[in-house]
């Protein structure tokens, strides 16, 4: 017993110490390629960095800009590769623990990250702006897609933006959760307001490709004519704002 553990602790002890050795540009060779890529690689497997790495979503490629990561030695041991990461673009803040359960599946949990609402244009075709931010407990990609999430996505200071003219909208929420059916089920997420004159409260939901998005707008005093007729277009008006209701199937 007491050779068997002397074993391990040896074999441990060597696989440390060839990981610590190794160049930081092997990560791209067993990263999923589907789900991040990167390049510009320094430092050492164990502790490294990239100079541009990107990382895929429903809407298509997010860059996440400069990338750090280190590695966790036990994940190793049990062959699941696990890193805290930090990423930085501009003023675009990304933090959290992922790991890498083999294929194109990745697990991210513990993530808080802050980028520009502008964002929102590479999956709906309208001029947004403002703070997006979020505090994740736990995500699960696979295949490029959101497989589970949990945790809290503000939309602070929301604005819209139209030729000449920027109109706010205020502050939001959307607190999400498996979907029903538990893991790979989907996600549910419930939207709140936390301030400002549009009131946003309804339901996303999203499963494999397919998403949908039911939201009740209102407000107590009347909409600039702009907005409520872009609005108008994409919702239904009904007696206090607007119905808005969309489904449909995500573009790869």
């Amino acid at each position: 017993m007491r050779r068997v553990l002397v074993l391990s602790l040896l074999a441990a002890g060597v696989l440390l110490a060839v990981v610590a050795l190794l160049p930081a540009r092997l990560a791209g060779w067993v990263l999923p390629p589907a789900s991040i890529a990167a390049d510009g690689y320094a430092g050492t497997l164990w502790r490294g960095r990239a100079a541009r790495a990107l990382v895929a979503t429903p809407g298509g490629w997010f860059h996440l800009g400069g990338l750090r990561w280190q590695l966790s030695p036990l994940s190793l041991v049990l062959a699941r590769p696990t890193a805290t990461v930090e990423a930085a673009w501009g003023d675009q803040r990304l933090a959290g623990t992922v790991s890498w359960r083999g294929g194109d599946e990745l697990r991210v949990s513990d993530a808080r990250f802050a980028v520009d609402a502008a964002l929102l244009k590479e999956v709906a075709p309208v001029a947004l702006s403002g703070r997006l931010a979020g505090d994740l407990a736990h995500l699960a990609i696979a295949d490029g897609l959101v497989q589970t999430l949990e945790g809290r996505m503000t939309w602070e200071r929301a604005a819209w933006d139209a030729p000449g003219s920027r109109f706010a909208l205020g502050s939001y929420a959307v607190d999400f959760v498996p979907a029903t059916g538990g893991d790979g089920g989907g996600v549910q997420g419930e939207v709140l307001t936390l301030a400002g004159p549009l009131e946003a409260v309804g339901t996303l939901g999203l499963a494999e490709r397919g998403y949908r998005i039911d939201l009740t707008l209102t407000s107590e005093r009347s909409l600039p004519r702009p907005l409520a007729e872009a609005l108008s277009l994409l919702a239904t008006p009904t007696d206090r704002g607007f119905r808005l209701v969309l489904d449909g199937e995500l573009q790869r």
